[in-house]
């Protein structure tokens, strides 16, 4: 029998046995059925749910939840419930619609099941017990190293369960909490007519300054939504937070809400379960330095906790690791006019980028020797180790002398970072910041294995906010150097340009059309789409639909493509050429549905947004396409390829011309032009949204 298993069935050895049954004895806690009826307003959603109450300590969770089901959507949603559940919005497969964990759905929680019961509430009222039915699947996360940190989550399937019924469980957990769910949101995907939240956190307490550190992160929560207690009792605090809303709006579109900067949540990462003992943060978050131990107690003490994560000193002796870091700077051709290192910084970029990638899982489950060979060494091998990877760069600019800053930062689409207090450091990147005479550069290491550009951000990171630390191994005395707190740069939309020329050489006897294609990417458009179009390694937390090529049209075949320029500065322009052959299925239509790459289609926003819509950026999209027939031919329904609107927000516009007798022109242009749309100009999007649909269906119809 599996360990794991056995070990948790000596634990709890009537769990599944007999806990999920109605002789284990767990009764209800009361009778109440009395739902209210839901106002007109809910109706057209999946599911609402009515009630939900959750109380969470360092030990246990305890959830109480109802749901009315409404419709066969809201059905198929909640038919099925996993443990653990995920109260984090930021850590939900809304927001990595591609990795390869996009279907889970739970946090990582070392957790037993101290009891689960469900039941159905009939319209009449009748009630139903539900028999438990469920599985137990084994799954793991990654961590850095490539450890596997496995788990279990059960999946329970209510099978009686109807549209109309009202579905209520109750269960209990044991739990020992990771800082993989470190966040809770009392919004989620449905509305919630009454939320009712408790949180116990305790702490050892040492000194009257460590009374003024929070356990726990309110963010955009009025003080008419909560109340809190804080005590102390001998050495130890104990602080409790209860937190009430009558009403909490779904969320339609979480992928363009920047949840953890708007939305209602609550960090108990902190203090909250790490040991008991603040003290101990110092060893897990820098392990290998006791140096300066009273500053560093200090600034615990202070609102920037900033000083937890101080660079390791590094010295420069010669131990194998650092002949190695030496002799790799050695192969960057040097230039003695590069006084900010800018130039330095682009040819190690581009080195570091011809490297292959290894990920820490490779590392971690094969072959056991491959951890004698040094990082530095690999590097030498033509290697980069991810789970070594900000050490190697942050050993090579110490190495050659240069300062930087090491830079916090957090993907905009999940929270930002605050200045005055660490709410969301699970969140945090490390990104090197090189100062120059007026300005910043940003280098994002290889994290993934994904490749940029020296001072090139993906638009996550752009236009959001960052701590700066100064790499104190550069600084050494320099008193000059301080923790900065900034913005990111962000692009705009003329400089994140794709450009799709391209002629089609129609030939109406054969049916088949001959494509040859010029792709122009310019800006995030570059640096989202060019590891696809080089067939490298893409980022897996932005969306499919993203990911499109020029030649990427339906019934083509014979497809090439080739790059035929590529610029290291920005805005990063591509430019690539492609060819291809298209079948026709008409000898007198050609449809062009999906011709376009478009980034916005109508079926994935088939309601107005109930909230702030954040577009991933601003950019002007552009395609001309000139369409020569072998014969000359009359278009018989150009007054239909001619479409626009245009907004504040958006603008689509296509124009189809006749050029020549047997040569036509079709024109589509795109912008998207605000980073958000306010929720009350929510029709705005739907209105861009109908026109692209309408254009991504174009059928150009001809007679001979």
């Amino acid at each position: 029998m599996n360990k794991i298993l056995l070990c948790f069935l000596i634990l709890l050895p009537n769990l599944f046995l007999a806990q999920f049954t109605e002789q284990v004895g767990i009764a209800w806690p009361d009778k109440f059925t009395d739902y209210k009826e839901l106002p007109d307003s809910l109706k057209k959603n999946d599911a609402v749910i009515l009630n939900e109450n959750i109380s969470i300590t360092k030990t246990e969770i305890t959830v109480r939840t109802a749901i009315k089901i409404l419709n066969e959507n809201g059905l198929a949603h909640f038919k099925n419930l996993q443990l653990p559940q995920n109260f984090d919005l930021t850590n939900s497969p809304n927001f990595n619609k591609q990795g390869r964990f996009k279907d889970r759905i739970n946090p990582f929680l070392e957790f037993t099941v101290d009891y689960f019961i469900a039941r159905i509430i009939k319209p009449n009222k009748k009630i139903i017990e539900l028999p438990i039915k469920y599985k137990a699947n084994k799954t793991y996360w990654i961590q850095h190293n490539g450890e596997r940190l496995y788990e279990k989550v059960y999946d329970f399937t209510f099978d009686n369960l109807q549209v109309g019924d009202i579905l209520e469980y109750i269960y209990k957990e044991a739990v020992t909490v990771n800082d993989l769910q470190d966040v809770i949101y009392p919004n989620n995907k449905y509305p919630k007519l009454n939320y009712n939240l408790k949180i116990i956190a305790t702490s050892l307490y040492y000194s009257k300054q460590q009374r003024n550190l929070p356990l726990i992160y309110n963010t955009n929560i009025d003080t008419a939504n909560f109340s809190s207690t804080d005590i102390v009792a001998s050495n130890q605090r104990v602080v409790t937070n209860i937190y009430h809303y009558n009403y909490l709006s779904g969320i339609e579109y979480p992928q363009n809400l920047q949840v953890g900067t708007l939305l209602p949540n609550i960090s108990v990462n902190n203090n909250f379960y790490i040991k008991n003992d603040y003290y101990s943060r110092f060893d897990r978050m820098n392990p290998s330095s006791k140096r300066d131990m009273e500053s560093e107690r200090s600034a615990f003490r202070s609102n920037y906790t900033w000083m937890f994560f101080l660079d390791t000193i590094h010295t420069n002796y010669y131990d194998n690791y650092n002949l190695k870091i030496i002799k790799f700077i050695s192969t960057i051709e040097e230039d003695k006019t590069d006084t900010f290192n800018v130039i330095f910084l682009s040819r190690l970029t581009n080195a570091l980028n011809s490297l292959k990638f290894i990920s820490a899982e490779t590392m971690n489950y094969s072959s056991e020797a491959q951890y004698a060979v040094a990082s530095s060494e690999r590097l030498m091998l033509g290697q980069i180790v991810e789970e070594f990877i900000f050490k190697d760069y942050s050993s090579i600019l110490t190495a050659k002398n240069v300062f930087y800053y090491e830079t916090f930062i957090i993907d905009k689409r999940l929270s930002t970072v605050n200045s005055k207090f660490r709410n969301h450091s699970s969140l945090e990147k490390t990104i090197i910041t090189l100062p120059t005479k007026n300005e910043f550069k940003f280098f994002v290491p290889r994290y993934k294995g994904l490749k940029y550009f020296a001072d090139e951000l993906p638009f996550y990171y752009e236009g959001t906010s960052c701590v700066l630390l100064p790499c104190y191994s550069c600084t050494g005395n320099n008193k000059s150097y301080k923790t900065l707190f900034g913005h990111t740069p962000i692009s705009t939309a003329s400089e994140n340009l794709r450009t799709e020329a391209a002629v089609f050489n129609v030939n109406v006897d054969s049916s088949i059309i001959s494509a040859t294609i010029k792709e122009h990417l310019g800006g995030q458009f570059s640096t989202v789409l060019r590891s696809f179009y080089n067939k490298e390694i893409i980022d897996s937390t932005i969306p499919e639909y993203y990911f499109k090529r020029c030649m990427d049209v339906p019934l083509a075949f014979n497809k090439q493509i080739k790059q035929v320029a590529s610029e290291e500065v920005f805005p990063f322009t591509q430019k690539y050429h492609c060819a291809e052959k298209i079948m026709m299925e008409s000898k007198t239509k050609i449809d062009l549905h999906n011709w376009f790459a478009f980034t916005y289609k109508k079926e994935d926003y088939p309601t107005i947004p109930n909230h702030a819509f954040y577009t991933d950026f601003v950019y002007t999209d552009n395609y001309d396409f000139l369409f020569q027939f072998n014969k000359p031919v009359e278009i018989t329904n150009i007054e239909n390829l001619n479409k626009k609107v245009e907004n504040n927000y958006f603008e689509a516009t296509s124009s189809f011309t006749k050029q020549e007798d047997s040569t036509y022109l079709l024109n589509v242009r795109i912008k998207v032009k605000q980073p958000v749309v306010p929720q009350k100009e929510g029709d705005k999007l739907t209105e861009f949204v109908n026109v692209l649909n309408e254009i991504n269906n174009f059928v150009i119809e001809f007679k001979k």
